[in-house]
């Protein structure tokens, strides 16, 4: 089973997103990304990653921890049921049809990519653990303030990045 953890980890951290779908693992990959050693392995491991994603969240993609999915029959997780119903309560006016929880996640999913999702601290007593999948995690759960706080965090460590030499003029 842990090497079927890596192997989710590996493609999460690669922009492959996995879905159970019954007895199917559905597969969806950035054009490229997806070598044929890739297929193969996601083939031969195709039982184990539909017992890791049985209760995945169709929303966010996580596979939950939590208890399973939401009580009233909805294919996500109760974290991102209470999300979204937060998000239904914002003003149209001020969302102008986008989901902006949407829009944190992804800014945090590159991001949190780019540095190699370390473990990292947002607010006294509070940090995201280390690796993608921890990340992953994190994301379908937390708060909207709680997002914001660690794309806050994402910038200052991405501002602090080193700058590629664009060679003198």
């Amino acid at each position: 089973m842990s090497s079927s953890i890596a192997l989710l980890e590996t493609m999460i951290a690669r922009g492959v997103r996995l879905q159970a779908l019954g007895d199917r693992l559905h597969v969806e990959a950035p054009p490229g990304v997806l070598t044929d050693s890739d297929r193969k392995a996601l083939a031969e491991a195709k039982q184990p990653l539909l017992d890791l994603l049985a209760n995945q969240c169709t929303w966010c993609g996580s596979a939950r921890a939590d208890g399973g999915p939401d009580p009233t029959g909805a294919p996500w997780c109760v974290a991102c049921r209470d999300a979204e119903q937060a998000l239904q309560a914002v003003p149209p006016a001020l969302v102008e049809g986008r989901d902006l929880r949407a829009d944190w996640a992804g800014a945090i999913h590159e991001l949190g990519e780019l540095v190699g999702y370390p473990r990292l601290s947002f607010k006294e007593g509070h940090s995201v653990a280390l690796g993608p999948l921890a990340w992953h995690k994190f994301v379908a759960r937390a708060s909207v303030e709680d997002l914001q706080l660690v794309l806050a965090r994402l910038r200052e460590l991405v501002s602090e990045l080193p700058r590629p030499d664009m060679g003198a003029s």
